[in-house]
C-alpha cells in the first residue's frame, strides 16, 4: 500500500491501489452501533494448506482446498485441479468411497454387466451400490465412463446420506428453480430433500439447477462441502450460490463466535417467499453488549450471509452481513462492521457490489482474506443486456474501514480471468454472438497485467464489426476515464 493514495470520495470507502476508480461504493455509512481420490491422483504434502494454481479466484476455491486438506479430493500429477472438467460416474464412486469410508453397507450387492472385476473402479462402484449412494440402470449396467449428471450427483448424495424433506414439498420446487421442468420425475423427491438440507450449489445463479448437465469437478466438490457442513451450516461455499427455500419456520437466529465467547454475534430474522423481515443484529464482547441494531427489510434479497472474520489482520474480527440478489437484478451488497475501541462499539458501512458480489478468498495465503470479485460496471458501457456482459477481475482489501483496489498485486488471478475471457470471446465469435463486452473486459485485465499494448493489438485484430472505429474510440475513452490508460 502507498501512503500517497487518498479516497476518491468520502462516500466511496474504496481506495485504489491500481487504476483510480470507484469499483465498490458505499451507499451509506452507519455510525450506529476432485483427479478425485482415484488411483491416478496426486497427493500434495500434508504439511501446508493444499491449493492448486488453477483454482485461484474460482468460486469453489475455499471448498476445494478444504476437501484437499482433508484428503478427499486430489489434483493431477501436473499440480492442477481442473475444476471445470467433467466427472465420470466411476470417478464419482471413487470420490464417495474416499469421503465416506465407513458408510454402512445396507443395500444390495449385484454385479453390473459393464463393470468387470479387473476394472479400476470395480470396488468403489460396488461399495457405492452397497451403501446406497449409487445405483445402476434398469438394464443392469452402470455406464462407468459416462459423464455424471448434476441430478445424479444430488440424488446419490441425498439417498446415501438419508436426507428427507420435512417442510419442503415437490410442489414448492417451481418457486426455487426456474428450470424445474427439466428435473426427471424419479429425482423430484431427492432434489426436494437435497434443497431443504442446503446441499444444492448452483453457480452462478442459485435458481438455475441445470439437472441434466454434466457435473464438473468443482460442482461436485461444492455438493460435498455442503453435505459435510451438515447441521453446523459452516461451509466454504459462498452463500449466494446455495439454493434457498422460500419459507422460514418462525424466527431464525444465526450465531457466529470468535475466541469461544469473547465475541458473540447473532442475527435473527423471519423469512417468507425469499423476503427477509424483522432483521435484528446483536454483538456481545466479553459479556458486554456493544451492538444492538435493527436492519431494514430486505425486499429484494434471495439469500443472506452472516460471518465474523478478521478482514484486516489486526486480530479483531469484523462482522459481515451479506444480502444477495440473483443476476441480472441489481444490487447485492454487504454491511461490514468493525469494532471502534474509542467508542466501545461496532460501526458499520454498507457497500454495493452491483450485479456480482465478491468472494472472500485468501489469495496470497497470508491469513487475511481479499474480496475476490469483478468490475461489474465497466462492461455495461458496451452491451445492452446482462447476458452479453463479461467482467474483468477486481480484488479489494479491507483496511481500517476502507476498501482498497489491489487488483494489480495479484497477476496470477488476473491472468486466469483474462484467459477465461479470451476463450469466452472465441466461443461467442463462433456462435455469432455479441463480443464487444467480453473484449472490453479482456482489455481491462490486460492493462491490469501491464500488457495493455498487447491487449490493444489483439482487440484491434479481433473486432471487425461495422461499428469498429466507434467501438475502439469509446473503449479507449473509457479506459482513460477510469485510469487504465493515458
Amino acid at each position: 500500500m502507498t501512503n500517497q493514495q487518498t479516497p476518491h470520495s468520502v462516500l466511496s470507502g474504496v481506495r485504489d491501489l491500481s487504476p483510480p476508480q470507484t469499483l465498490a461504493r458505499t451507499i451509506a455509512t452507519w455510525t450506529t452501533a476432485l483427479g478425485f481420490a482415484a488411483t491416478w491422483g496426486f497427493v500434495p504434502p500434508a504439511s501446508a494448506r493444499v491449493t492448486f494454481p488453477d483454482i485461484q479466484g474460482h468460486w469453489a476455491q475455499g471448498c476445494i482446498e478444504d476437501l484437499a486438506e482433508a484428503g478427499i479430493v486430489r489434483g493431477y500429477p501436473n499440480g492442477r485441479f481442473a475444476p471445470d472438467r467433467q466427472l465420470t460416474r466411476a470417478e464419482f464412486a471413487a470420490l464417495i468411497r474416499q469421503a465416506y469410508p465407513v458408510a454402512p453397507a445396507t443395500g444390495i450387492d449385484r454385479p453390473f454387466f459393464d463393470v468387470p472385476n479387473q476394472y479400476w473402479g470395480y470396488e468403489p462402484i460396488r461399495e457405492a451400490q452397497q451403501t446406497e449412494f449409487l445405483a445402476g440402470y434398469p438394464d443392469g449396467v452402470f455406464r462407468p465412463e459416462e459423464p455424471l449428471l448434476r441430478v445424479q450427483a444430488l440424488v446419490a448424495l441425498s439417498n446415501g446420506l438419508g436426507y428427507t424433506a420435512e417442510d419442503l414439498s415437490v410442489e414448492d420446487l417451481p418457486q426455487i428453480y426456474t428450470d424445474f421442468n427439466a428435473i426427471p420425475n424419479y429425482a423430484l423427491g431427492a432434489i426436494a430433500a437435497a434443497t431443504e438440507n442446503r446441499l444444492v450449489v448452483n453457480y452462478p445463479n442459485p435458481q438455475v439447477l441445470n439437472p441434466l448437465r454434466a457435473a464438473t469437478r468443482a460442482e461436485v466438490a461444492g455438493f460435498l462441502c455442503q453435505a459435510r457442513a451438515g447441521d453446523s451450516g459452516t461451509s466454504s461455499i459462498p452463500v449466494e450460490y446455495i439454493a434457498d427455500i422460500p419459507d422460514g419456520r418462525g424466527t431464525f437466529t444465526e450465531s457466529q463466535r470468535v475466541g469461544g465467547e469473547l465475541v458473540l454475534a447473532q442475527l435473527s430474522y423471519q423469512k417468507q417467499n425469499f423476503t427477509y423481515r424483522d432483521l435484528r443484529l446483536t454483538v456481545v464482547r466479553g459479556g458486554v453488549p456493544v451492538l444492538e441494531e435493527t436492519l431494514p427489510n430486505q425486499q429484494e434479497s434471495r439469500n443472506l450471509g452472516f460471518q465474523l472474520k478478521d478482514l484486516d489482520g489486526d486480530s479483531d474480527p469484523e462482522l459481515i452481513v451479506d444480502f444477495f440478489v440473483n443476476p441480472p437484478r441489481c444490487c447485492s451488497y454487504s454491511v461490514i462492521y468493525r469494532f471502534a475501541p474509542w467508542q466501545g462499539r461496532y460501526v458499520g458501512a454498507q457497500y454495493a457490489w452491483d450485479y456480482r458480489s465478491p468472494n472472500l478468498q485468501d489469495l496470497d495465503r497470508d491469513g487475511i482474506p481479499e474480496f475476490d470479485g469483478f468490475n461489474t460496471q465497466f462492461p455495461f458501457e458496451f452491451v445492452s443486456s446482462y447476458d452479453d456482459a463479461a467482467f474483468p477481475k477486481q480484488v479489494l482489501q479491507y483496511r481500517q474501514g476502507e476498501l482498497f483496489d489491489v487488483t494489480r498485486q495479484y497477476p496470477e488471478v488476473v491472468r486466469e480471468n483474462a484467459d477465461r475471457l479470451w476463450q469466452d470471446y472465441l466461443r461467442r465469435q463462433a456462435q455469432n454472438r455479441e463480443v464487444k463486452g467480453v473484449l472490453a473486459a479482456y482489455l481491462v485485465d490486460k492493462h491490469a497485467l501491464g500488457e495493455g499494448e498487447d491487449g490493444w493489438r489483439q482487440v484491434r485484430q479481433s473486432y471487425t464489426g461495422s461499428d469498429r472505429e466507434r467501438f475502439l474510440s469509446r473503449l479507449q475513452g473509457a479506459l482513460r476515464r477510469l485510469g487504465y490508460s493515458r
